[in-house]
């Protein structure tokens, strides 16, 4: 072993590299793996004790002597490896909580254990105690006290729990008020103030509603590059009776105190060049608020947010506050809900034209917020939507989309060809297709309508590759081999985790596509923890 090359060692063992991205797989083993390489020798430790410490992952939270305790136990007897420390991950979903568990039960000693450790980090009596709560509550205490103790971590994903304890509009995430409290100018923690951070990505679809302005703090981060917030102001879930949810709370327009600090919106200022706002529950204006604070955005993701009471017209004014970014703009992705209500039935192509935009190379959005779905289209088409700088196109099928939704995939090929879209080298359609009640739909029909349309862009250059995700509780089953004669593959099945069919056990998902080496399954697995709503 030793006389092996250096270089050679370390490619093998780079094969354990930490995650880079919220959507690798966790492997925990990897971690056994590396903490027995550097016991094998000096060489071995030298290499692999950097590749052990650089990125962690962590599974969720075990409540007692969990591993993200042990991971600060260790820290603070070894203090020269919490600069060692990049990346933290929290990526597996928490345990399921037991009926009527609302709080650990857990001996004395414990208690007085984590007491010891918050005092160690500069909190007060009465502040360490609430969070002793929180710990009670469910949340991993122990995963925020490692973040600040790494004053070297550059990216954070993390998927917090915790019980809702019934205090309406607090803030129930400790990292959440940690960083915020200091972002904001206070001193709450004897730590770190995040300087090095430029990946964040927090999940709230675990944790009880909070009011929305505790995440705005995030944004002040003075090196954040890249910001992800899923199900940001509440996992909220709006049923077939409602049309819609309001916003009156998140109305940050005035003057605001967020921890104890007093908050004015920045303008095209911060250094933010990815912004990603997934399943949030926030209105139209809170997120054009974010977007004309960055100073230079590149690429903007905006999934499946709550509509609001009315006509829904809830992405309306996003085009115009990402004129502020026409020069830098590269990716845009506009998705709306798939089940009801939906942008997808208001009849409304709310979206301008995006012609100003001279380096967007890549867009992703529902089609009905481009064109309308009725008899007479709207007089914007999806061609005259388009930058003519676009590269990569990827396009939402309604669920149940009529002939005027083909006729816009052949209306791209057609300006491509006559060179109005000259760089156009991909498009992907994404058709998620369920029954609801007793209707009835000619999925065949139109799926096959679907698979003429590619055989016409076979003919140029563009690439045309469809992925068809079926949810199959009423018998659609019967019709696979008819799909799989028409060229599609299936690429997978799995149970319905859908909330809406939780009683229906016989629901599974279907996937098809035409080119499976395109999306793997584990990808799109990621893709549908962003979008999907049935």
């Amino acid at each position: 072993m030793d006389d092996l090359p250096n270089e050679l060692l370390f490619h093998i063992v780079d094969q354990l590299r930490g995650p880079m991205t919220w959507s690798e797989p966790a492997d925990y083993s990897r971690m056994h793996a590396l903490a027995a390489l550097c016991c094998v020798s000096k060489k071995l430790h030298h290499i692999a004790q950097p590749l052990l410490y650089e990125s962690i992952d962590l599974p969720s939270n075990e409540v007692i002597h969990s591993q993200s305790q042990r991971l600060w136990r260790h820290l603070q007897e070894q203090p020269s490896h919490r600069f060692k420390v990049k990346a933290l991950r929290q990526r597996t979903r928490p345990r399921p909580i037991q009926d009527g568990q609302d709080r650990i039960r857990v001996r004395d000693e414990y208690i007085k254990d984590i007491l010891r450790d918050l005092t160690a980090v500069g909190l007060g009596t009465e502040d360490a105690s609430r969070l002793v709560g929180r710990w009670l509550s469910f949340e991993d205490l122990y995963f925020a006290l490692v973040a600040f103790r790494t004053p070297n971590l550059e990216r954070l994903w993390m998927r917090p729990r915790i019980l809702d304890q019934g205090f309406s509009g607090n803030c129930h995430c400790t990292l959440v008020e940690g960083i915020g409290r200091m972002t904001m100018g206070g001193r709450w923690l004897d730590t770190h103030r995040f300087d090095n951070l430029k990946t964040l990505y927090i999940d709230f679809t675990s944790t009880p509603d909070m009011h929305v302005q505790y995440a705005l703090p995030l944004l002040l981060l003075p090196n954040l590059d890249e910001l992800t917030l899923v199900a940001w102001g509440g996992n909220y879930i709006i049923r077939a009776n409602e049309d819609g949810v309001g916003f009156d709370y998140d109305d940050i327009d005035g003057e605001t105190t967020i921890f104890d600090g007093e908050w004015s919106w920045p303008y095209l200022s911060l250094p933010i060049t990815k912004l990603s706002l997934f399943k949030s529950f926030v209105s139209e204006e809170m997120v054009s608020h974010i977007i004309t604070s960055c100073k230079a955005l590149e690429r903007f993701e905006c999934f499946h947010p709550a509509p609001s009471h009315g006509d829904g017209r809830w992405f309306g004014g996003l085009i115009p506050a990402l004129k502020n970014h026409i020069e830098s703009l590269q990716n845009l992705s506009l998705l709306c809900r798939q089940h009801s209500p939906s942008l997808e039935n208001t009849g409304m192509a709310q979206l301008d034209p995006l012609h100003e935009f001279t380096n967007l190379n890549s867009v992703r959005v529902s089609l009905y917020l481009v064109s309308d779905p009725g008899e007479t289209l709207s007089t914007q088409n999806l061609p005259a939507f388009l930058p003519p700088s676009i590269i990569s196109l990827h396009i939402h099928y309604p669920r149940e989309p009529s002939d005027e939704a083909g006729q816009q995939l052949l209306d791209v090929l057609t300006a491509h060809k006559d060179g109005i879209l000259p760089s156009l080298k991909d498009v992907y359609i994404t058709w998620v297709y369920y029954q609801r009640g007793k209707e009835e739909f000619d999925l065949l029909e139109r799926l096959q309508s679907l698979v003429l349309i590619k055989e016409q862009y076979e003919t140029s250059s563009i690439t045309f590759d469809i992925i068809l995700t079926i949810r199959d509780d009423k018998g659609i089953r019967r019709n696979w081999p008819k799909l799989a004669n028409l060229g599609l593959v299936m690429n997978g099945t799995h149970l319905s985790t859908d909330p809406y069919y939780e009683d229906d056990p016989e629901s599974v998902f279907v996937d098809f596509t035409t080119s499976p080496a395109r999306y793997t399954a584990q990808e799109l697995q990621d893709d549908q923890d962003h979008w999907t709503f049935w």
